[in-house]
């Protein structure tokens, strides 16, 4: 009931990537886009139609339901996608209960507030790639010449979007020029670091001081 009642809807009223904290032009696109939910609320669409959206919503977030506890992070939201037609549907027949100018104003806020948070959570998408390469090459300037490599554990996850979950021993050797290399991820004394404050793998002489060996990409 929660997630078919609360984090469903909650995540496809409002999109939302919060793993960054928005600025004020976000937040005044999110409070138009507030206002415009509430035009849609004031209507008086067809509750025939309301209910046949609403369905469709609910029946097609059956089959991932045990899934469906996404965060404020949008992870996993990927098994809204089908719901979100029937959101639209539902959005569509709310617009269609307005009348005169509101028809075009409400859904015209709407379409605008939403390319801009969309635009946001892609910027999420460009950071965690923009810091996977990096991290590929500071790994493969660690190893140097050597065939082995210990790591620590790396996340799974950067601002909602995978980032090595799987595939990083073979961006590695990509770096290396098809080289192998054997990554052996331990927490005590790894020779390559993760490190949460500046999202960035860097390499240690002996698990105690940081080298001048990680990637130092400029970021927009």
């Amino acid at each position: 009931m929660k997630a078919l009642g609360l984090r469903s809807w909650a995540v496809l009223y409002f999109p939302i990537n919060w793993s960054v904290e928005p600025g004020g032009l976000f937040a005044g696109a999110i409070a138009a886009y507030i206002a415009s939910l509430g035009l849609l609320a004031a209507s008086h669409p067809r509750r025939r139609h309301l209910a046949l959206a609403a369905g469709f919503v609910l029946l097609s977030a059956l089959p991932p339901l045990q899934q469906l506890a996404i965060g404020p992070d949008l992870q996993k939201s990927r098994l809204l996608y089908l719901p979100s037609i029937g959101f639209c549907l539902l959005l569509a027949v709310a617009v269609n209960g307005l009348h005169g100018r509101l028809r075009w104003i409400a859904p015209s806020i709407l379409l605008l507030a939403s390319v801009a948070v969309l635009q946001r959570n892609l910027d999420a998408w460009e950071y965690a790639s923009a810091k996977a390469k990096p991290a590929c090459v500071a790994a493969a300037q660690c190893a140097g010449t050597a065939n082995k490599l210990t790591v620590g554990p790396l996340p799974g996850s950067l601002r909602g979007v995978y980032l090595f979950q799987n595939g990083f021993p073979q961006c590695v050797e990509l770096e290396r020029h098809g080289r192998p290399l054997e990554l052996e991820f331990t927490t005590p004394s790894p020779e390559a670091q993760w490190d949460p404050a500046t999202d960035q793998l860097k390499c240690y002489s002996g698990a105690s001081k940081p080298t001048t060996r990680e990637s130092d990409w400029n970021l927009r």
